[in-house]
């Protein structure tokens, strides 16, 4: 069992929808403590249900349209509110959004005690686009404030 689990979640070809992988695949290449786990993650709910499962701390990395500046990284605390309604994920291959998972999470009672979102302002979410140079600096900005935490 981890303590803590941080998983990214994203589509590689839609261009800044991959920042929660990439910034995912980032913090893997740290050096932290054992009993921090790194996934990816589609962001379908029942995989991401069983991947933080047991864990006592969960940190999601997802791109998110915000309205903010592209680039831009947000934390929230989501283990006792709702991801806010005025975030919107840019592409979902699945029927729910990250927020409509989360709550769906707290109603079966399989939400980790803490639970942070790191939603990174992307720039382009089109199919076949590459990362934006902003989607790059909200990924090494996530990358910090994970490294800060996990250690």
């Amino acid at each position: 069992m981890s303590r803590m689990v941080v998983i990214g979640i994203g589509n590689e070809l839609r261009g800044d929808d991959a920042a929660g992988l990439l910034a995912a695949r980032e913090v893997a290449k740290l050096r932290l403590p054992n009993d921090v786990a790194v996934h990816e993650s589609n962001g379908d709910p029942q995989s991401l249900m069983e991947l933080w499962e047991g864990a006592e701390k969960v940190l999601l990395i997802d791109a998110l349209e915000a309205g903010e500046p592209p680039g831009t990284v947000l934390r929230f605390d989501v283990s006792q509110e709702p991801l806010p309604t005025h975030l919107s994920t840019p592409f979902s291959t699945h029927a729910l959004s990250l927020g409509e998972a989360l709550e769906l999470a707290r109603v079966l009672k399989r939400l980790p005690k803490e639970m942070t979102v790191l939603a990174i302002q992307g720039d382009s979410y089109e199919h076949g686009t590459p990362l934006s140079a902003l989607a790059r600096k909200g990924i090494a900005k996530a990358v910090s404030k994970i490294r800060e935490v996990a250690r």
